[in-house]
C-alpha cells in the first residue's frame, strides 16, 4: 500500500465521519425506542454482529486471493488484535448502551472520547517510543479542551452520566488502539488480514452476547421492534443495521490511521466524532444550543486543523525521505522505535 505522508489525515477524518454518523443514528434509536435500555443492547449487538460480517467477507477476499495464511502467520500479533477486538467491543456495548438509554448523553459522551488519544501519547511513547512533536501534543490539547468545553456546556444528571460513559468507552479503545499500533510494528500481517481478525473478535462477542439475550428472553434483537408512540417498526432495525456498517468501516479507517500514522494525534481527529454528532443533531432536531458549546466547537476545529498540518517528528520524516524510492511506506517502519516488547500474550 503507496501511502503519502498525509495519508493518515485523510483516514482519520474518514474515521471521524463514520463514527459521528453511527454514533448519531444511536442516539436517535434511543430517542425513538419504547425502551430505551432495551434498544441500546439491541443495537449493540447488531453493530457487533455488523463488525463480523465484515470480518467473514474480508477472510472471503483473502481466501479468494490465496493469501489465507496471512491469518495465522503471526499468532502472538492474532491474540493481540483479538484482545483489542475484545476491547472495542466493550467499548461499543457501553457506547451504544449510554446513547440509547438516554440521547442527551451523546454530545458529552463523544466529547470527552479524544482523551484516548492523550492515554495514547504516554502508551506509545513509553512502549513503543514513538514520537510525538511538541505541535502535536498542543494541538491535541486544543481539541481535547474544546471537547470539553462542549461536553460540559451542561452539569445536568445526563451530562455527568455521559462523561462518565465516556470515559469508560474512552479507555477501551485506548487499549484496542494501542494493541493495533503494537501488531502494525510487528509487520507480519497485512491491513486487510488484521481488520479480519479484529473484527471476527467484535463479531464473536456479539454472538455471545446475541445468544445469551435469546436464552435469557426467548426471543433477540427485542428492543429494536417497539416505537414510543407504541407501534411495531422496523425502521429503527435499519437504523441499527447502517449504524453497525458505519462503525465497522470507521474501525477498518482506525486501524489504517494507526497503522500508517501517528496513534496519538490520528484518534484525536478520528474521535472529535462530537462535531459530527452536534451537527447532526442540529440539523435534524435542532435542539438549543448555548455559547460554550458554540465556542468548545470552534476550538476544537482549530486543534484539529493544527493536527492535521502539523509537521511529523523529524525521524518519521527522515524515515520516509529514505524509503520513498522504494514505492512508499505502508506502516511505520520498527527502526523509528525502540525493540518491541514481548508482551506475555
Amino acid at each position: 500500500m503507496v501511502c503519502t505522508e498525509r495519508s493518515w489525515v485523510f483516514a482519520a477524518f474518514v474515521t471521524c465521519l463514520f463514527y459521528g454518523g453511527s454514533n448519531f443514528l444511536s442516539g436517535v434509536i434511543g430517542k425513538e425506542a419504547a425502551i430505551p435500555h432495551d434498544a441500546g443492547i439491541s443495537n449493540g449487538q447488531v453493530q457487533l454482529l455488523s463488525d463480523g460480517i465484515m470480518a467473514l467477507l474480508a477472510a472471503a477476499y483473502l481466501v479468494v486471493r490465496g493469501d489465507s495464511t496471512e491469518l495465522m502467520a503471526d499468532s502472538r500479533a492474532v491474540i493481540v488484535l483479538l484482545l483489542s477486538g475484545a476491547c472495542f467491543a466493550t467499548g461499543v456495548v457501553v457506547l451504544s448502551f449510554a446513547l440509547a438509554t438516554d440521547f442527551r448523553m451523546g454530545p458529552f459522551i463523544t466529547g470527552v472520547l479524544p482523551i484516548n488519544a492523550v492515554f495514547l501519547i504516554f502508551a506509545c511513547r513509553i512502549f513503543l517510543n514513538e514520537q510525538t512533536t511538541v505541535v502535536q501534543v498542543l494541538a491535541i490539547a486544543v481539541a481535547v479542551v474544546g471537547l470539553a468545553v462542549m461536553a460540559t456546556a451542561d452539569f445536568s444528571a445526563e451530562g455527568i452520566k455521559g462523561i462518565f460513559f465516556g470515559l469508560i468507552t474512552a479507555s477501551c479503545f485506548t487499549v484496542g488502539n494501542f494493541g493495533i499500533k503494537y501488531v502494525s510494528l510487528r509487520g507480519s500481517m497485512s491491513h486487510v488480514s488484521s481488520v479480519s481478525v479484529l473484527l471476527g473478535a467484535q463479531g464473536a462477542v456479539g454472538l455471545v452476547l446475541f445468544a445469551v439475550e435469546s436464552l435469557d428472553h426467548g426471543e433477540c434483537l427485542s428492543g429494536l421492534g417497539m416505537l414510543k408512540d407504541g407501534t411495531s417498526n422496523s425502521r429503527l432495525y435499519w437504523f441499527s443495521a447502517l449504524s453497525g456498517l458505519q462503525q465497522a468501516l470507521a474501525i477498518a479507517f482506525m486501524k489504517l490511521t494507526v497503522s500508517i500514522g501517528p496513534a496519538a494525534p490520528g484518534m484525536a481527529i478520528a474521535n472529535a466524532n462530537a462535531v459530527a454528532v452536534l451537527a447532526l443533531n442540529q440539523i435534524f432536531f435542532s435542539p438549543e444550543i448555548n455559547a460554550q458549546q458554540i465556542g468548545g466547537l470552534l476550538v476544537c476545529i482549530i486543534g484539529i486543523g493544527i493536527l492535521s498540518v502539523a509537521p511529523k517528528s523529524q525521524e518519521v520524516q527522515e524515515l520516509q525521505q529514505r524509503e520513498e524510492p522504494s514505492g512508499g511506506l505502508s506502516d511505520h517502519s520498527s527502526s523509528q522505535y525502540k525493540e518491541l516488547p514481548d508482551f506475555p500474550v
